[in-house]
């Protein structure tokens, strides 16, 4: 099998990165007055029904190979291979958040996983020079790291100085390699940092 070329790979990112942005929308509606238990049910609701079809995809060979006929070209080789979606996790990350956490810190953790980790994924590519050793770049971290920021300002209305420190949680937390999805360990370094920020300054 020959190589994607990078033109194609940097299509398949920002088309996986936009998909990554439409979930935008949940924390922009939590942070607009949706209530607390409505937003865990919708994404419970969310994360039931993906959690439905990976089911389906191990134990049917028909779901599996629709399943890789409409996403196979957006899927990680590890995702392809049998692996959880990233979406998966991503709205593991949210129920999470959305059922133990404060909204202004979920608003924060949700909006680093869907606005922040695309922005990391979408400049890493086409911008990014210099890299970690977990292959992600400087310019992606610091892409994530202003996205959050700017969401963790102007919608949970977190102070600037402290937007700033939950984007460079989740910067740092979304970088390495491991363990865990980056989705699940972005979402935990906001929500973290978040918690601990309240509970020293109240």
């Amino acid at each position: 099998m020959t190589a994607d070329s990078p033109a194609l790979t940097v299509r398949r990112e920002l088309q996986r990165k936009a998909i990554h942005g439409a979930t935008t929308v949940l924390p922009v509606a939590y942070a607009a007055g949706i209530r607390r238990p409505v937003m865990v049910g919708l994404t419970g609701a969310l994360l039931a029904t993906a959690i439905a079809v990976e089911l389906a995809r191990r134990w049917s060979p028909a779901v599996r190979e629709r399943f890789d006929r409409l996403t196979g070209p957006l899927l990680r080789t590890h995702e392809a291979g049998g692996g959880v979606a990233g979406a998966t996790w991503l709205f593991a990350a949210f129920f999470l958040v959305c059922l133990l956490t404060p909204p202004a810190v979920a608003v924060a953790a949700m909006w680093a996983v869907s606005a922040g980790d695309g922005a990391a994924g979408t400049i890493g590519r086409l911008a990014g020079r210099h890299h970690w050793a977990s292959g992600k770049s400087l310019e992606g971290s610091v892409a994530l790291l202003a996205m959050t920021a700017a969401g963790a300002w102007g919608l949970a209305n977190w102070s600037p100085m402290t937007a700033l420190g939950l984007g460079l949680a989740g910067a740092l937390s979304e970088a390495p390699a491991g363990p865990l999805d980056d989705n699940l360990r972005t979402a935990a370094g906001v929500a973290l940092t978040g918690i601990l920020i309240i509970s020293l300054t109240h």
